[in-house]
């Protein structure tokens, strides 16, 4: 951890180096080619590799093929890495979701806003295949933001409708009681696999405030003797 801080940091400072010379700093959208590294007078192999390996390390790679139950942890990646690479973009992007007003990734990015939306674009690109891929392929570099908010306009709706099922079927081993211990025991299982679930969908804490209810519904009366 304390190497890959390090990293970071080594990194964090090139990145600053380099927004002198070109006003930016967002990783992988002006990565320098071997002869435009001989051109700028810096040796092939030299800080940009460097920084290229760290920056490289630091993006998703999870591709998203439009399966409703990964997208989730695949928007979060995409977050957390604008989270990573500039303060508070996060929760700019999650406003300019919701609101439809791009500025407010204009304003948190500023002067890298450009490199920003191809930066974006590039990953939505790269990133997303099937029926995500056909929504992202609409959209052209400069709007990026836009193409973001597609996406997340098209599952969003279909995640919440998979947390209020999973919940749905949580909730309803609660409707009958066992008989007897061999019939707990099953229920038991069920009642395990359904919880997994739900967890995967909203979360751990809507599921631990009604499982002690679902289980002393489910039990056999011996059991709970």
């Amino acid at each position: 951890a304390e190497v890959m801080a390090q990293g970071a940091e080594r990194a964090q400072g090139m990145s600053g180096m380099r927004q002198q010379r070109t006003g930016h700093n967002l990783p992988a959208y002006h990565d320098l080619s071997p002869g435009e590294e001989e051109r700028d007078g810096r040796r092939p192999g030299g800080p940009t590799a460097m920084m290229k390996g760290v920056m490289k390390a630091l993006t998703p790679h999870r591709v998203f093929d439009g399966k409703a139950e990964e997208w989730k942890e695949w928007k979060e990646d995409l977050e957390e890495f604008w989270e990573l690479h500039h303060q508070g973009a996060k929760e700019a992007l999650r406003n300019m979701v919701s609101t439809g007003d791009v500025r407010y990734m204009e304003d948190s990015l500023g002067q890298e806003t450009s490199g920003g939306r191809v930066t974006m674009h590039a990953l939505l690109r790269s990133l997303t295949v099937g029926e995500a891929k056909k929504i992202t392929s609409g959209y052209e570099a400069d709007e990026a933001w836009e193409s973001w908010r597609a996406l997340c306009q098209h599952y969003e709706p279909v995640m919440a409708v998979q947390k209020h099922h999973a919940l749905e079927h949580y909730l309803a081993l609660a409707k009958r009681a066992a008989k007897n211990p061999e019939e707990t025991k099953k229920a038991l299982i069920t009642l395990d696999e359904r919880r997994r679930q739900a967890i995967k969908h909203v979360g751990p804490a809507p599921v631990q405030l009604i499982q002690k209810y679902i289980l002393e519904s489910i039990l056999d009366p011996e059991t709970k003797r």
